[in-house]
């Protein structure tokens, strides 16, 4: 999906801002794939960009998202749920978006 402008980055800060109500600005965000991800090769055209945004927020704001609904106005029904990040493989989570946003982040902060 892109922004009224053609941009992925855009894209992803109205999906952050609709899902969780957190604002961040261009300047906030690093695409953490060089490459383009195909979810799905051969299966379809689609492609995918993972993006580090990272935010001060206090410890209230942070309790206030957990079970937030969301999405509402987008016909979606996102609850939030608050992760530690050295827990989200222990959570079982096995969606590919995921598991390759970890790869990406850990491979960033090592380089």
């Amino acid at each position: 999906m892109l922004d009224e402008e053609g941009n992925i980055i855009g894209k992803a800060i109205e999906e952050l801002k609709e899902e969780t109500g957190l604002i961040f600005d261009k300047e906030e965000m690093i695409e953490l794939n060089k490459e383009i991800i195909y979810p799905s090769p051969g299966g379809c055209d689609e492609f995918i960009s993972i993006f580090l945004c990272e935010k001060d927020i206090t410890f209230q704001e942070l309790n206030e998202l957990k079970g937030k609904l969301t999405g509402i106005n987008e016909e979606e029904k996102i609850i939030l749920k608050i992760i530690k990040y050295s827990e989200l493989i222990k959570e079982g989570i096995n969606d590919i978006k995921v598991l390759t946003a970890i790869t990406l982040y850990n491979e960033y902060i090592n380089s």
